[in-house]
């Protein structure tokens, strides 16, 4: 089970609106490792991913280092 860390975010990152991959993730791993190992990787990117990961696992936007806050207003702006 040396391979958690790499498992878990390599299904976070590509995971994206698709909530298969997670459902079958959650099978494996606690949602307690999911939601460590998605707080320690520096490979989740994209705010729309990050809120869907939010969502999901009751985390905060802040807790990832690629999340941009106000993006959705300035792009409208």
């Amino acid at each position: 089970w040396g391979d958690r860390s790499f498992i878990i975010q390599r299904v976070l990152k590509m995971s994206g609106h698709n909530g298969r991959f997670l459902n079958e993730l959650e099978k494996i791993f606690s949602i307690e490792e999911i939601k460590y190992y998605a707080d320690e990787s520096m490979e989740i990117m994209g705010n729309e991913l990050i809120e869907n990961l939010c969502n999901r696992y009751n985390m905060k936007h802040n807790q990832f280092p690629y999340y941009i806050p106000n993006l959705k207003k300035s792009i409208n702006a």
